[in-house]
């Protein structure tokens, strides 16, 4: 477990990557609903996991470091495994629907618009995504947070793809 001043500090990262993660998905729906582009789309469903691993990383990270009890004698840590299985399980998820999408736009095409916009918009939330990812791991590495370190890893793994 760490200190206070840490769990403090590491708490209000993991609400700044909340925050963005709520405003690149935005962001991302906006570019897919101008262009419609199914590759945006699919890019768009991947940051619905992003935003909800964004919140399990703060409870878990939260969780995780709140002292031994009675009914926890080894401390919480373990919830760390919980969430990544959940987590897990939404990208599964969301990779059944970017397969039927993918099918139904196979079958049904539709004409792409505004792609310049489009891609000037996922380029961007790439280079936000990268930053705070990099940010993030960053932090997590200085106080040897392995829910942190993951957390920037997976931010800067959607920015390469």
């Amino acid at each position: 477990m760490i200190n206070a001043t840490t769990v403090k500090n590491h708490l209000f990262v993991l609400k700044i990557s909340i925050f963005v993660s709520v405003f690149l998905l935005f962001v991302k729906f906006i570019a897919y609903f101008l262009t419609d582009s199914h590759s945006i789309f699919t890019d768009a469903l991947e940051s619905l996991v992003n935003v909800a691993a964004a919140w399990m990383g703060f409870y878990s990270f939260r969780w995780s470091n709140k002292p031994r009890d009675l009914d926890h004698p080894y401390g919480h840590g373990n919830i760390e495994f919980v969430s990544s299985g959940i987590e897990g399980g939404m990208i599964a998820s969301a990779g059944v629907v970017i397969i039927v999408k993918s099918v139904y736009a196979f079958l049904y095409p539709s004409e792409i618009r505004s792609l310049d916009l489009g891609i000037a918009l996922t380029v961007f939330t790439g280079i936000v995504n990268f930053f705070v990812g990099w940010w993030i791991e960053k932090k997590g590495k200085d106080s040897g947070s392995l829910i942190m370190i993951a957390n920037g890893k997976h931010l800067q793994s959607d920015a390469y793809t």
